[in-house]
């Protein structure tokens, strides 16, 4: 009987422990799960304004195509600019969000609005819709923009923005499809804006030069 009870006292160890260490490794396999899901997680979260600023230049190439080849219908431009400029207001707002702000994400960003920019300024100035001076003015800022953020270099930021350069900004972005809007519905708007608008853009793309050039100045002066 005594030899029975250690048997038995034996073999109940032995299924315990093993039960033990299938709990464990269950335990740990339901952890290396999870560890995996948040990392997948992770990685989705961190590529979705990403993924919204590539639909832009997508959206943006798909404009290429639709005027290289005459397919350019009014209302189909007009959704398609649409749905570029949404993309531009959710992208960095949804990043900052989400705590995925990234270098790659502010080239992309600052690519695809000036990709979409230069495209559009140069078939309207093809088309005589805008001035050709315009798209020397959205190069010449551009261009500033670039070299005065050297000087303003922010942490972990490779472009620095201003409110007034904003503006300006905003405006080369709706200009050309309000341009190609109104010269088709609304002659009449379009003339006043050829004739007298762009006079005042150069005047504002001088200021917010020169209103960069001081920011420099005066970053200069405190590193100094």
């Amino acid at each position: 009987i005594g030899k029975k009870n250690v048997i038995d006292k034996r073999v109940t160890s032995y299924y315990n422990s093993r039960e033990a260490k299938e709990k464990v490794c269950a335990g740990q396999q339901q952890l290396i799960i999870q560890e995996k899901i948040m990392k997948f997680k992770s990685l989705v979260t961190n590529h979705i304004p990403n993924g919204i600023t590539i639909i832009r230049i997508i959206l943006t190439a798909l404009l290429v195509f639709l005027f290289a080849n005459g397919y350019e219908q009014v209302e189909i431009v007009i959704v398609i600019t649409l749905l570029i400029f949404i993309s531009d207001l959710v992208d960095g707002k949804i990043a900052r969000k989400l705590k995925a702000t990234s270098k790659v994400g502010e080239f992309l960003d600052v690519f695809a609005d000036l990709g979409y920019i230069l495209f559009m300024s140069t078939i309207l100035t093809i088309k005589h819709i805008l001035p050709g001076y315009f798209l020397f003015l959205v190069c010449t800022e551009f261009i500033a923009f670039i070299i005065t953020s050297q000087y303003l270099k922010e942490e972990n930021r490779y472009f620095v923005f201003d409110q007034v350069g904003k503006g300006l900004a905003v405006i080369y972005y709706i200009l050309p499809i309000i341009m190609y809007v109104t010269n088709i519905y609304v002659s009449w708007v379009y003339v006043i804006f050829k004739s007298y608008g762009f006079f005042l853009l150069v005047l504002m793309t001088i200021i917010v030069i020169l209103y960069r050039v001081s920011l420099c100045k005066n970053s200069i002066k405190q590193i100094a």
